[in-house]
């Protein structure tokens, strides 16, 4: 057994799934506005600094590692609590980066929350498969 026994078609439709939340959740008529306007952006400026490869990354990343969580709890080896302190942890862990980047209380609120909805986003559909 290894952390790469992940169920890979779940991983890559969980992966897909995060990427439709961060279109929908930075889209102008959600909160891509008001986190442009946060960080002191125009349109213009906005448009050349685009965030697209960190959510990539970020999505791609954090939908492995949902599924590695499942499938240690799937196979005995992490308590079910122990998911819950992860998610928690790892949202905790965004806003306070977020934080340190010296970026204000809105953008942090609005780039940890992206981060735990994708994350329950993730632990829904790996927690269908196993």
């Amino acid at each position: 057994m290894s952390i790469f026994d992940v169920h890979l078609g779940t991983s890559m439709l969980a992966f897909a799934g995060c990427l439709a939340l961060g279109y929908f959740w930075y889209s102008p008529r959600v909160f891509g506005n008001a986190w442009r306007l946060e960080q002191d952006q125009d349109e213009s400026a906005a448009e050349k600094q685009s965030p697209f490869t960190t959510l990539l990354l970020c999505c791609l990343l954090l939908s492995w590692f949902i599924g590695v969580l499942v499938m240690l709890i799937h196979k005995g080896l992490l308590p079910t609590g122990g998911l819950t302190l992860a998610l928690a942890s790892f949202t905790a862990l965004s806003w306070s980066s977020r934080r340190m980047l010296n970026k204000n209380r809105n953008v942090a609120l609005i780039d940890s929350s992206f981060i735990a909805a994708a994350a329950v986003l993730s632990y829904l559909l790996h927690s269908i498969v196993y």
